[in-house]
């Protein structure tokens, strides 16, 4: 090694060097390594305790999960027009029939949300005194059993849609399930108008979802689950000594999320609570457990830390003699790209091995660099273009002179309140169309946008145009390009409805394969070959305008297209899905009273 550096390095250069390398470099790497050696089981020790309190918080939120799936099922089946009919009017099925249509619905909505989760079972009562159920029963499925039991009887004295019940007893035949209570979702089965058509009743095998995910948990640790009050509801163990103490220790503390060590016996306890059930999910660690880990890791951690440390001195001895004088040539010469000189490059052939690979490397970032600069600069300059493209699209000056006049004819005919309808509609559009620092908000907002200017269009030519929706509720919150419906709609009510005919609107919006949000907009028009024989003209900035920017911003992830025939025109705008960060899971947006608005 001594012949080495002197080979290479000066001796003065060298002394300057190794003092500097000592002093600014091992000295301080030497001392914080030490330090955290002599801190590291208190550091570990609280990576351990973290560990096993975010594994109680994981436990929660598997349940929260479940809960969140059950309540999507329940929709998905409230919204079945299937089922709701066979609710509405038996009579127009068959015994038989209607027993297979609804199994085969319940089966399924399970296959949809439940493959990997504990049993689910349905019950479903009608208002003609009829019951169906995805499960054998423990005793017979009477309907004037059913209705006096306490769960119907609840659910019907109180002004619900829908409740929990966390200690359902087990109605299930014992072949199927042995617990002793269910987990049970209750609801009314009500139309578009509120109507009552029925009741279900979704219950999860509690107990099979306590052991499956016990199963996946480590063995040395209890667990148990607790309502608010202190009843027990679920545990690992029997024979926990310390339960009793732990249940008056939690609900006494203050905070409903936390751990702490207990005073008499050898545990570690953490514990988190579930607002919607009113549970505690409760972890017992004993603590020879945690500190037999600790120490073994701490063991471990003695050999590798020496090693490296020697390892680290040897290999920056080298790095120092060999490499400082190129690296500080190339450091200075990345301080120019810093300063905004791209015309920086280094000789390649002064180097040789690594640091030649690294020079290369280094020349070719800086002319991508430059490249990627004009590249921006050019972009930014279209970006701008489209903005004022999108503005002349969106409030183009005829579309505010029409509805002006209908605001003005308004206020002449009739005191009504149509004006502010109107106003308010035009002014949402207005409101977006000048804000240009937003290119993505979400599908709500936008559709709420296509709606004001539906409601304008349909105020200005007597309700010809109806627009219907189909939209999977979980994509409310997708992230879209602002005005990227209202173009499209717009060009159907100029080019494919005369003006004597009235139209209809079908707007289809689903998740696709590869996480790609789909929207399909199609019209019963006349389609684009008789428009162009009616000489029907626009200016064609709209669609042209959406182009261009679903190309700036999703580059090739995007495509619009569009498919015309005598019977309509389908219009199919294609992004990749984008979720809003507000998107909780569990939440169920009511999409039906969403579009069934004003």
């Amino acid at each position: 090694m001594r012949h080495f550096i002197r080979k290479f390095i000066p001796n003065t250069l060298k002394n300057k060097l190794i003092a500097s390398f000592l002093v600014f470099i091992l000295l301080p790497f030497i001392l914080l390594n030490l330090y955290n050696f002599l801190n590291f089981e208190k550091v570990l020790k609280e990576n351990v305790i973290q560990q096993s309190h975010n594994q109680v918080k994981k436990m929660n939120q598997t349940l929260e999960d479940l809960m969140g799936t059950t309540f999507r099922s329940l929709t998905l089946l409230r919204q079945d027009s299937t089922i709701t009919n066979i609710l509405k009017h038996p009579e127009e099925y068959s015994l038989i029939d209607r027993h297979r249509i609804i199994n085969d619905k319940l089966e399924g909505i399970s296959n949809s949300f439940f493959l990997s989760s504990p049993s689910i079972f349905y019950t479903i009562l009608d208002n003609q005194e009829n019951v169906y159920t995805s499960f054998v029963p423990k005793q017979s499925n009477k309907y004037s059993d059913l209705i006096k039991e306490s769960w119907y009887t609840e659910l019907m004295e109180q002004d619900v849609i829908y409740q929990w019940q966390i200690t359902d007893q087990n109605y299930v035949h014992s072949d199927i399930s042995k617990s002793e209570y269910f987990l049970s979702l209750m609801a009314k089965i009500t139309d578009e108008q509120r109507e009552m058509h029925g009741v279900a009743r979704i219950s999860i095998d509690f107990s099979e979802w306590f052991n499956n995910l016990l199963s996946g948990l480590p063995e040395d640790h209890e667990y148990f689950i607790m309502e608010g009050n202190g009843e027990i509801i679920m545990q690992s163990n029997d024979d926990i000594e310390i339960l009793h103490d732990t249940i008056e220790t939690i609900l006494s503390r203050e905070s409903k999320d936390d751990y702490y060590f207990t005073e008499h016996s050898p545990y570690f306890v953490s514990y988190n609570y579930l607002d919607n059930l009113d549970w505690y999910m409760v972890s017992l660690q004993p603590l020879d457990v945690m500190y037999n880990h600790i120490h073994l890791v701490e063991r471990s951690y003695y050999i590798p830390f020496t090693i490296f440390t020697t390892l680290f001195i040897l290999i920056t001895l080298l790095i120092a003699t060999k490499f400082t004088a190129p690296l500080k040539q190339l450091q200075s010469k990345m301080k120019d790209v810093t300063q905004g000189d791209l015309s920086t490059e280094l000789a390649e052939e002064e180097y040789s091995g690594e640091l030649r690979e690294l020079v290369q490397h280094f020349n070719k970032m800086v002319r991508d660099l430059e490249t990627s600069t004009e590249e921006l600069k050019m972009e930014e300059r279209q970006k701008e273009a489209i903005k004022f493209q999108m503005l002349l699209s969106q409030v183009n000056p005829h579309f505010l002179n029409n509805t002006l006049n209908t605001i003005k004819w308004i206020a002449l005919k009739e005191n009504s309140k149509d004006i502010e309808e109107i106003c308010v509609s035009l002014g949402k559009i207005l409101e977006k169309s000048l804000n240009n620092e937003i290119e993505l908000i979400k599908l709500a907002e936008e559709i709420d946008l296509l709606n004001s200017y539906i409601y304008i269009q349909n105020y200005r030519y007597k309700g010809r145009y109806k627009v219907h929706y189909q939209v999977e509720e979980y994509l409310m919150n997708a992230l879209v390009l602002k005005f990227s419906l209202q173009p499209i709609v717009e060009n159907t009510l100029f080019h494919a409805f005369p003006e004597a005919n009235d139209g209809n609107i079908s707007i289809h919006i689903y998740e696709a394969q590869r996480d790609n949000l789909v929207i399909v907009i199609s019209d019963d028009g006349i389609g684009i070959e008789a428009a162009k024989s009616n000489q029907t003209k626009g200016t064609g900035v709209g669609l042209k305008n959406l182009k261009e920017r679903l190309h700036l911003l999703f580059k090739d992830e995007s495509s619009l297209t569009l498919h015309s025939s005598s019977q309509g025109t389908t219009v199919t705008l294609c992004i990749p899905l984008l979720i809003s960060n507000s998107y909780q899971k569990g939440e169920i947006t009511d999409v039906e009273n969403y579009f069934g608005g004003r």
